[in-house]
């Protein structure tokens, strides 16, 4: 959570002796969580997301994992919460036969390798190409650490997922 995140900054400022330092990134992370909620205020229905780990296979991320974890900062529902705990392969058919307004794939490299920044991965992964979310332009892709780390950056990547989900829900 963001709050966990901060409690760490604070811990180790402590430790440390950076007080203020700390005091003013936790501050910046504080603003972009209450751009996020705003955000995540504006949604017409709770979107229905899946967070993918791209690897030699695609592995969706189902409940108590970093995934679900940044859905639900987001206001999503996991649509995978129910099938599985961890991360676990899925096959194209799978994700075809899952109502999904928006698909994460959070990567280690490609065009964003380290960046917050969210872009659009539709051409990226073909497989996928009959998805709903697909169909809506809705895959997008991430960068790993920044996404599922649960740093610094958490609030910012929650941010840039968020801002790309009112345009998924529209039919």
């Amino acid at each position: 959570s963001i709050d966990g995140v901060v409690n760490d900054i604070s811990l180790l400022a402590e430790k440390l002796n950076t007080k203020s330092a700390a005091k003013a990134l936790i501050k910046k992370i504080r603003a972009q969580e209450r751009a996020l909620q705003n955000l995540v205020a504006e949604y017409p229905r709770k979107p229905n997301i899946a967070f993918i780990m791209a690897s030699s296979r695609l592995a969706a991320l189902g409940r108590k994992t970093a995934g679900d974890a940044m859905i639900k900062m987001v206001g999503g529902n996991n649509v995978f919460a129910d099938d599985f705990n961890n991360a676990k392969p899925v096959s194209t058919e799978a994700m075809l036969a899952i109502d999904m307004d928006l698909i994460i794939i959070a990567s280690h490299g490609g065009k964003n390798l380290g960046a917050t920044q969210i872009e659009n991965a539709v051409a990226d992964y073909p497989q996928l190409a009959l998805t709903k979310a697909a169909k809506k332009n809705c895959i997008f892709s991430i960068g790993i650490v920044e996404a599922l780390g649960f740093g610094p950056g958490v609030a910012l990547a929650a941010k840039e997922i968020a801002s790309q989900v009112k345009p998924c829900l529209k039919n």
